[in-house]
């Protein structure tokens, strides 16, 4: 009897083990995390998100959520954003390269919310992409872009020339639009690689751009 209720045991904790998990690897690649869905027409979904766009098969246009017993797919051009462990991710339509590859992806906000530019990460799991190493890119949308435009930072919307594109775009801010000019330290992106030090400058810009009255 003993020998039979260990048995029992086993194979109810080989069952447990067998039970997939939840899990957040990338924006795109999501599995049953708890989170909120924040659609188009202004109503909120709460439950287990599910996000299969970054797994390496055919694009899905839609995204899972579980409410209990229930399951639901939504179209992710339906979707305003989703929010998990206190991060909002957007759908938007981004570059891939520098060569106009693009696709419709989830992007983390890095900004505010009432931010007047507002930047986005956008990461590819290494098992997702062809020279299998991680991918990190990022992204701006203005004021006056499209609900999914965004420009790839370091493409021909903002570089070369840096100073003459950026300072175009804050110039109802004359004071910062006058540093980005004059390429001020800690206002000039120069090259095509984003470093933490250009992210940083592109931080500082956005954040006074929202704070110039």
């Amino acid at each position: 009897m003993h020998m039979f209720r260990l048995s029992i045991a086993l194979v109810l904790i080989t069952l447990v083990s067998c039970k997939p998990v939840s899990y957040f690897i990338t924006p795109n690649d999501v599995l049953e995390k708890d989170g909120i869905v924040y659609m188009l027409n202004g109503k909120e979904k709460k439950g287990k998100i599910s996000v299969m766009v970054d797994t390496g098969l055919e694009p899905d246009k839609f995204i899972r959520l579980k409410v209990g017993n229930s399951k639901e797919r939504i179209l992710i051009d339906s979707i305003q954003s989703y929010y998990i462990n206190g991060d909002y991710y957007f759908p938007k339509v981004v570059a891939l390269d520098f060569g106009g590859t693009e696709a419709l992806l989830f992007v983390k906000r890095l900004t505010k919310e009432n931010s007047r530019i507002h930047l986005y990460e956008l990461k590819i799991h290494r098992s997702n992409t062809d020279d299998g190493s991680d991918f990190i890119a990022y992204y701006i949308s203005l004021g006056t872009h499209k609900r999914l435009e965004t420009w790839l930072v370091g493409d021909n919307h903002l570089i070369p020339n840096f100073d003459e594109k950026m300072s175009k775009i804050v110039e109802d801010c004359i004071i910062l639009s006058n540093k980005i000019k004059q390429k001020d330290k800690g206002y000039f992106i120069s090259g095509f690689t984003l470093s933490l030090v250009s992210l940083e400058t592109l931080k500082r810009i956005i954040g006074e751009y929202n704070n110039c009255h």
